[in-house]
């Protein structure tokens, strides 16, 4: 276990890097981004003389308003939602969630190898991402389309009749795809 104040044992890290690339099946990738988290996590709370173990929910509020507002002002097009001028205005809803994730993740883990047994971040939701329609076409563009598909051939005609179950049905082509026969009710 770490003391507080310290970051924790280097053994901790590498069991939840293995945590995250095993257990969970996170990319390379995706592991190093909640380790960093994570190491954020750590560091923060050493400054405050807390450590994972110790900490409560509101210490991890008060690390989420720290990410939060930790570049705010800022000349950094990278740091987050920045304005035309590129003075950040905080991390983009995205990227908050993406923090909040690995904080999640990080006390799932600490619960599983007994370094806590509550989990402090199970109160912190996660933001709504904004979803975002998929761009659709007009039924001119539609038809000029279709148009453009030779159905003389066998194989024309047969693109021509996906493309027209397709467009009315809204399927993806992942779903147009995997139709088969036995999905055909006369």
């Amino acid at each position: 276990m770490t003391t507080a104040g310290t970051r924790p044992r280097d053994g901790l890290v590498d069991r939840y890097r293995a945590y995250l690339l095993a257990a969970r099946r996170r990319s390379p990738l995706t592991a190093d981004v909640y380790l960093r988290e994570a190491d954020n996590l750590c560091a923060w709370l050493a400054g405050l003389g807390l450590s994972p173990e110790t900490c409560s929910s509101a210490d991890l509020l008060g690390f989420l308003v720290h990410r939060q507002t930790a570049f705010v002002g800022l000349p950094m097009a990278a740091a987050g939602a920045c304005d035309d001028e590129g003075e950040c205005q905080g991390l983009s809803r995205k990227t908050m969630a993406r923090v909040i994730s690995s904080v999640h993740s990080f006390y799932k883990f600490l619960r599983l190898e007994g370094y806590r047994e509550d989990d402090p971040s199970e109160l912190i939701e996660t933001p709504k991402q904004e979803r975002k329609l998929p761009d659709v076409l007009a039924p001119e563009e539609v038809d000029r389309f279709l148009g453009t598909i030779d159905s003389s051939t066998p194989n024309g005609l047969r693109d021509r009749a996906l493309f027209e179950l397709i467009y009315p049905c809204g399927l993806r082509v992942s779903e147009a795809a995997t139709l088969g026969f036995d999905g055909l009710f006369l």
